[in-house]
């Protein structure tokens, strides 16, 4: 298919919504991005991928790829997505295997007295008890505690996939001996429990696909997800997935759920075979002899694994002074690909006492990222950053480690989107829009200083114009 023909559907993009994992950005951000700053076949590099769509636009777009992070769920789930097994296939396996285990099992786990199937129980902190039901066909019953379903208060002993330690942090809320089964209820730990064993006993090939799907759905169907008052009278199923267990919380049908993961996952891979004609690699070595478009790898922003003076253009997103530290919370992801993070090389600034990771390791280990980027970027090559939600002050810290490292800023925009982040709603000095800053290297850059006057007279990009 034509890029111009993609421009109809990827207003809808499935690859942007099939899993919860941070780091998304606005619809044709990219696209505007690889349309005006690359190429055909150039090499770009993002070693801070999170969970961004750079992938859609530069493998679609015919350029060469190399996706990087040092937490293994985020490359991982952009690897299985885009394996070389068909969706037909996979469709095949569910239809035939998942899908009716899933049946079954809801109807043991998720019927009320009157065989009605469950949707989502409110539930509340304190004691776990159950406020109300919603059913699948939206009756919601009220005070329903009396519920007669045997599992939904019955103990569970978890395996060991929920026995996973996550790092005490107060910033989580994460306490000291906190385990990741201490974020479901023995309903959820039951019911994932014999997903998870269902899948594990499809064909190794399939696993990973479906896997996927899972480590989607468990965010959705944790503690993890207080209703949202503001919208209670029109909406009182609404619900937002936090770092912390509020005082009322809502947990989900975990067969229903994935269900719907699984249906975005397929369309997901469905959209991704219909337009690309990319191929994955399994080594550098071919995306660096254009033998493949791209390739998935978790590696650390400060020991890059490419040759110096080899890429055309860096995109990236890189940690801000305080976010989320993300390899302690997606222990609740991790756990269940057995995987365990390189958190000694995490760049990001932690609360825990567990950890040793202040303001002044994290600029040191900035610095020591984006000198590595100078190194594997060629001369006429572009750094090019999104950045949101942060203060100016984070902003010129940015600017004086870049200056440092030997990049000199080319240009700075406005991206208009059509909502702002809860942070930029919510909290004071905070620059109001994403910003697009492009770097250029040079031998003596001068420092650039981010204030409200540069603010206010910045050329806005707006990706509702750039969609029509």
């Amino acid at each position: 298919m034509h890029h111009s023909n993609l421009e109809n559907r990827m207003q809808t993009i499935p690859i942007s919504s099939f899993h919860k994992y941070w780091g998304k950005k606005p619809y044709f951000l990219s696209k505007y991005i690889i349309s005006k700053y690359t190429k055909e076949w150039d090499l770009i590099l993002d070693p801070f991928c999170w969970s961004w769509s750079l992938v859609i636009d530069a493998v679609l777009s015919n350029r060469r790829l190399v996706w990087q992070d040092i937490n293994p769920i985020s490359t991982s789930i952009n690897k299985w997505l885009t394996w070389n097994i068909r969706h037909e296939e996979l469709r095949r396996v569910w239809e035939e295997t998942l899908k009716p285990i899933c049946v079954k099992l809801e109807l043991k786990y998720y019927s009320d007295v009157g065989g009605k199937l469950i949707k989502s129980f409110l539930r509340t902190k304190k004691d776990d008890t159950i406020n109300a039901i919603l059913l699948k066909d939206w009756e919601i019953k009220r005070n329903a505690d009396g519920l007669e379903n045997k599992w939904i208060h019955e103990p569970f002993i978890p395996h060991w996939w929920f026995e996973k330690p996550m790092i005490s942090n107060s910033r989580l809320t994460v306490k000291k001996n906190t385990k990741v089964k201490d974020y479901f209820t023995d309903l959820s730990l039951r019911c994932h429990s014999e997903l998870l064993f269902a899948i594990i006993n499809l064909k190794p090939e399939h696993q990973a696909f479906f896997m996927t799907a899972f480590t989607a759905n468990i965010a959705n169907c944790s503690k993890l997800l207080p209703p949202i008052k503001s919208r209670w009278i029109f909406a009182p199923w609404a619900w937002m997935t936090w770092f912390y267990i509020a005082n009322e919380y809502i947990e989900n049908n975990v067969f229903h759920f994935y269900w719907n993961r699984v249906q975005k996952l397929l369309k997901a891979k469905q959209f991704f075979e219909a337009n690309s004609t990319g191929m994955l690699s399994e080594g550098m070595e071919e995306v660096m002899g254009s033998e493949s478009n791209f390739i998935f790898t978790t590696g650390d922003a400060k020991n890059i694994q490419i040759d110096s003076n080899t890429v055309d253009v860096i995109i990236t997103d890189p940690p801000y002074w305080w976010t989320v530290p993300y390899l302690e919370q997606s222990a609740i992801w991790n756990a269940f690909i057995n995987v365990e993070p390189n958190l000694l090389e995490e760049i990001v600034i932690s609360d825990s006492k567990e950890r040793n990771k202040g303001k002044d390791g994290f600029r040191k280990d900035l610095f020591n990222a984006f000198l590595e980027m100078n190194r594997v970027l060629k001369d006429t090559g572009k750094l090019i950053l999104t950045y949101n939600s942060v203060s100016l002050d984070d902003m010129n810290k940015l600017s004086a480690i870049l200056r440092d490292t030997g990049f000199q800023i080319l240009n700075v925009s406005n991206v208009v989107q059509k909502t702002k982040s809860p942070r930029q709603l919510n909290r004071i000095n905070v620059v109001g829009w994403d910003l697009l800053i492009i770097w250029v290297k040079s031998a003596n850059p001068t420092l650039f200083e981010f204030n409200e006057d540069v603010l206010s007279r910045l050329e806005e990009i707006n990706l509702h114009n750039f969609m029509n």
